[in-house]
């Protein structure tokens, strides 16, 4: 039997604590790329009433399709944040979206759930395994909708409910903000299938229903079908490993480079200790329940940037389930007092000295990283118009910076593998290549991470700057700027 603590008032402090503790270490300067081709796209969406249909950032020439449109929604949210805030204002709309993500287990666990130290347990794994990606992404958005939609889904199954009818309301905005739905209309199709084990024929009818209209909204995006399917392709198109293979987020969390992590190793043990529930659902034949917590977990393995999505549905499976599990023993008083101690001094202790996890160190502040983008390196760079080859993750930066003005050879929103592998890992592959690249794309400037180019592939890249007619103009621990001889 699970023991809560002594009084609901040391539990509702501790819970309270937590949550700060959680909007506390949210607040540090940006980190994610992505959202720089955000505010870039949102800009131009103000200024020109429209977003672009060529990508105005990129060198020209190699014939690239610009997909932004399935997140069309995101660009001018994430704009209008910075038009009313600046980066503090990104921040802080990042900040509010996660808190918005843990008010729905907070809430069903204040409704339902026993209120266990067990439960405190799970939250802080669920914390700890999705800070890596406490950033600013439109991945948020799909979070939170991800577990409002398990817990309508949850919660319809346990009684019948109206709320369930929100789900196509949902999913119309989701498919205009981030294509991370499929998974969810997934486990709407479970509760269906649940709800046809049952026979109550105009319980079938209605889910069936239910059924077509989430799918109908999820066509609605200004792709109609070509922007529902378009998520599919990083399942079923194989050329689609090269991002696997090269691009942090897309690695397997099971990759020993992140299995060393707190946050991976927080997820597992997240994992380990629901998985008799888990087992208890399969036995019971409540088969939604279980393909929550299931395609969680295979959610959560199969990439680290889905950690934090499989950390949040767990927690909210975990709280929506709680109702129906056995009668609860109490602890000690001093088992609260404890607890309590324990979490106002995590708090203060990330006040003080901010925390360290798999993105480095992080602490309370506003601004842009400079640990993440060049930002004196820039400077460097004068504003004369040449083409730049760039750092694969400062594409995005580069492109709200420059706006144009500097064409640039590569940025995250490129989605073509054959032109990852072909042209922008080719360039150090041979001297040939190396020189095609610059003749072709003009390429006046590298912009590049010394730690990258000296110890990552393709290791003659670094031979290749170091020669004429290249010269070495910048350099600090961020980035490093080469200049062809001749425009010096």
């Amino acid at each position: 039997m699970q023991k809560v603590l002594p009084d609901i008032s040391y539990f509702r402090l501790v819970w309270l604590i937590i949550l700060l503790t959680t909007a506390l270490i949210t607040i540090f300067p940006i980190q994610s790329e992505d959202v720089f081709m955000y505010l870039a796209l949102g800009r131009r969406m103000l200024e020109n009433g429209g977003f672009p249909s060529t990508d105005p950032f990129l060198i020209p020439g190699h014939g690239l399709n610009f997909h932004i449109l399935h997140e069309w929604g995101s660009y001018i949210l994430f704009y209008s944040a910075y038009f009313l805030g600046g980066f503090a204002g990104v921040i802080l709309f990042k900040t509010f979206l996660i808190m918005l993500i843990f008010s729905v287990p907070t809430y069903l666990i204040f409704k339902t759930a026993k209120k266990s130290l067990f439960l405190i347990v799970v939250v802080i794994l669920t914390i700890i395994a999705s800070s890596h990606r406490f950033i600013a992404r439109a991945s948020l958005i799909s979070d939170l909708f991800t577990v409002l939609t398990i817990a309508i889904l949850m919660t319809s199954s346990f009684r019948s409910t109206r709320l369930i009818w929100v789900l196509p309301l949902i999913f119309l905005f989701w498919t205009n903000l981030h294509p991370g739905y499929h998974p969810s209309l997934l486990l709407l199709g479970i509760y269906s299938m649940q709800i046809a084990l049952k026979g109550e024929r105009k319980e079938i009818a209605l889910s069936i229903l239910l059924v077509l209209l989430s799918l109908a909204a999820g066509l609605l995006n200004p792709l109609g079908l070509e922007g529902f399917l378009y998520p599919l392709r990083t399942v079923l198109d194989e050329r689609w490993n090269i991002f696997r293979a090269t691009n942090y987020e897309w690695i397997s969390t099971l990759n020993p480079m992140f299995l060393r992590t707190w946050e991976a190793k927080s997820l597992i043990l997240l994992y380990a200790l629901t998985l008799p529930l888990c087992w208890k659902d399969i036995r019971r034949r409540d088969w939604l329940s279980a393909s929550v917590w299931l395609l969680s977990v295979g959610l959560g393995l199969s990439a680290s940037r889905f950690m934090a999505t499989s950390a949040y549905s767990v927690l909210t499976w975990f709280a929506c389930r709680q109702k129906s599990e056995s009668p609860v023993t109490n602890e000690s008083r001093g088992v609260g007092v404890l607890a309590l101690g324990c979490a106002i001094a995590g708090f203060l202790s990330i006040l003080t000295w901010g925390y360290s996890g798999a993105a480095g160190h992080r602490r309370v502040g506003f601004g842009i990283d400079p640990k993440f983008f060049p930002i004196q390196a820039v400077r460097n760079i004068p504003e004369d118009g040449k083409n730049v080859f760039n750092e694969f993750g400062w594409g995005s930066y580069l492109s709200w910076l420059w706006d144009g003005r500097h064409r640039i050879f590569y940025h995250g929103h490129i989605d073509d593998p054959n032109f990852l592998l072909d042209h922008y890992l080719a360039v150090g592959r041979n001297h040939d290549q190396f020189l095609k690249t610059v003749n072709e794309a003009q390429i006046e400037y590298f912009l590049l991470s010394p730690k990258k180019l000296r110890t990552y592939p393709p290791p003659k890249l670094w031979e290749y700057l170091n020669t004429p007619p290249w010269k070495l103009i910048f350099e600090d621990e961020t980035a490093m700027v080469f200049k062809k001889a001749d425009t010096i």
